[in-house]
C-alpha cells in the first residue's frame, strides 16, 4: 500500500526535521480519504508507533509526534491545500525529469536538506519505486 510506505517515510522525516530545528514535539493531518482508508492508514500510524522502523524507535516517535489527525477537502485546511499545490510539480519532475518544470524550480530550493547545501533525496524528497526514476535512492 503506498499510503502506509508514504507514512513511514512522513514520520521519519518529521521526526529529523523537528531534531534539526530544536522542535519538542508536532501533530499530524492527514486529509480524509473515507472512513475505510483513514481506518487502514490509522492503523499503520499505530503500528510505525508501536515498533518504530528501521531509522527511529517507537520510543522516539512517540515523544515527537503528539497526535495524528484526519480533516476532510471540505474543511479548507491550509496544510492539505499547500500539499495538494506542490504534489503534482514534484511527481512531474520524477516521473518526467528532463521536462522544463519551473513549478518544481521554484519548490526546490524548498525541500528538506540534512544540511544545508547538501542533496535533498534521501531526506526531504525519497522516492520509493525505483522503476519510476533515475532519481531513486
Amino acid at each position: 500500500n503506498p499510503y502506509n510506505i508514504s507514512l513511514s517515510f512522513i514520520l521519519e522525516r518529521s521526526v529529523f526535521y523537528t531534531d534539526n530545528i530544536k522542535c519538542n514535539h508536532i501533530g499530524i493531518i492527514a486529509e480524509s480519504r473515507g472512513k475505510k482508508e483513514d481506518d487502514q492508514l490509522y492503523n499503520q500510524y499505530q503500528l510505525i508507533l508501536s515498533n518504530g522502523t528501521h531509522y527511529v524507535t517507537s520510543t522516539r516517535f512517540k515523544e515527537k509526534i503528539k497526535f495524528f489527525r484526519f480533516v476532510g477537502k471540505n474543511e479548507n485546511n491550509i496544510g492539505t491545500q499547500i500539499s495538494d499545490l506542490i504534489a503534482y510539480p514534484i511527481a512531474t519532475k520524477i516521473i518526467y525529469p528532463e521536462r522544463v518544470n519551473l513549478a518544481f524550480e521554484v519548490l526546490e530550493s524548498k525541500i528538506y536538506r540534512q544540511f544545508p547545501g547538501s542533496d535533498y533525496l534521501g531526506y526531504g524528497l525519497k522516492i520509493f519505486q525505483p522503476l519510476f526514476s533515475p532519481y531513486h535512492k
